[in-house]
């Protein structure tokens, strides 16, 4: 028995000295990530640096959080930050946003308040921390533009997975229900005033491949830029519209995809007279490709449903054989 008791008192002064040792860690290795960033430029502030959570977990709050980067005048302010993981198992992380932060942009503040913003994270064992697995979840989320504008999230997930076959692609799968876009961006995509204020429901399911991985790199210098896009799933309700789509498209390093995806689009009348108000397609085209899409439906076997390929070549799209215009640039800043 006394040899049992000694054993467990070693066991309880080791694992003691392991998280002392590691939560003093986690504390100096992120005053000295603070400190790279500020000597390459950066605005990079913190008030206070703490863990708890002994024996079973390392549990890290950071107060007074001010991150701001030069190069792309993207900025993160927050009361407070917590993330933490198992002690028996560091690389299960978790983190918490607060329910206020505030993002910057070279434009703009944004102001954000959150019900619920929390994500847990497969991290790779080593020093560049690449992302594996991620979930995040989050509900009634608001922001608020110092612009003028608000949107509004009332529930949403986004999860992601390193694939086995490729490190650099991931399976992501992003779900929101009633989001409400903000003004300027309803007054681009319907001018008119067709479609309600609030979308329904948002799904979406791809595997995107990157030029590099999604690891602490990808925060303090280039973030990793699509290449290829599997879309496996996309379905979009709103109002009387009902949009589905799925293919697979390249993106060049200028952003641009090529490939095709399928597309079915109900109520597309609806759809044409959106894009006709906002003036993406100029009045005089509007009547040929109107006629285009007539032939497109009837030959889906319903008028007012479209199934059709949606091109992207040279830097143009189009559905079927009717030229839609530019093809969006695929870039992440």
């Amino acid at each position: 028995m006394r040899k049992l008791a000694w054993l467990a008192a070693l066991a309880a002064a080791l694992w003691s000295g392991y998280w002392y040792a590691g939560a003093r860690g986690i504390e100096r290795g992120l005053a000295l990530w603070l400190e790279a960033r500020r000597a390459e430029g950066w605005q990079a502030e913190a008030t206070g640096i703490g863990t708890t959570g002994f024996p079973f977990a390392f549990e890290t709050t950071v107060t007074g959080i001010a991150l701001a980067d030069p190069e792309t005048g993207l900025g993160w302010e927050a009361p407070e930050f917590r993330f933490g993981a198992p002690s028996h198992a560091p690389t299960r992380a978790h983190a918490v946003w607060p329910q206020t932060q505030r993002l910057l942009t070279p434009r703009e503040r944004i102001d954000i308040t959150a019900g619920e913003m929390r994500a847990a994270l497969g991290l790779v064992p080593g020093p560049d921390l690449v992302l594996d697995t991620s979930e995040v979840t989050l509900s009634d989320v608001v922001l608020s533009s110092s612009a003028g504008w608000k949107a509004a999230l009332a529930s949403g997930s986004l999860a992601t997975a390193r694939t086995d076959a490729d490190p650099l692609a991931y399976e992501i799968r992003f779900v929101a229900r009633d989001v409400v876009p903000a003004r300027f961006v309803l007054l681009a995509l319907d001018p008119t005033g067709r479609l309600p204020g609030e979308i329904a429901e948002m799904d979406l399911d791809l595997r995107a491949g990157f030029d590099a991985p999604w690891d602490r790199h990808a925060v303090e210098t280039r973030r990793p830029q699509p290449v290829r896009l599997d879309l496996h799933r996309l379905k979009l309700l709103w109002g009387a519209m009902q949009i589905e789509a799925a293919g697979s498209v390249t993106v060049d390093a200028d952003g641009l995809p090529e490939g095709s995806i399928t597309l079915r689009a109900v109520n597309w009348r609806e759809m044409l007279g959106i894009a006709a108000g906002a003036g993406w397609i100029p009045a005089e085209l509007v009547p040929g490709i109107e006629e285009g899409l007539s032939l497109l439906a009837r030959l889906s076997g319903n008028p007012r449903t479209i199934d059709a390929p949606l091109s992207f070549r040279n830097g143009m799209v189009a559905i079927g054989p009717v030229p839609l215009g530019p093809a969006p640039v695929l870039k992440i800043r």
